[in-house]
């Protein structure tokens, strides 16, 4: 599962831009998700560390400071994230084989 071996910069990207394409390969496929930069910093933080604490067992919790920081270098994006653009923006920090279906 991509949200195992993402950074929390990556997934910090997808929630505030959204992504599209097959993440996972082998398993569904869906559409795009869209950005959630519309919540405030503190709110995204509290997502985020709900994500991580439920989907990848990571019992640490992001902070608002850390969301802010994020939102400031990726302000000037303005699509979604590629599976590729992922993969070769944010390497895989725990699973080195992973790939990316396009």
């Amino acid at each position: 599962m991509w949200l195992k071996s993402a950074s929390d910069e990556a997934l910090l990207a997808v929630m505030l831009h959204g992504a599209f394409g097959q993440l996972n390969p082998g398993q569904k496929k869906y559409g795009v998700m869209p950005a959630m930069a519309w919540l405030g910093d503190q709110e995204l933080a509290a997502a985020a560390s709900h994500v991580r604490r439920e989907f990848s067992g990571s019992p640490r919790d992001m902070d608002a400071a850390f969301v802010a920081l994020m939102r400031q270098r990726f302000a000037s994006r303005q699509r979604p994230w590629s599976p590729k653009e992922l993969l070769t923006s944010f390497p895989p920090t725990r699973s080195p084989n992973l790939t990316l279906s396009p």
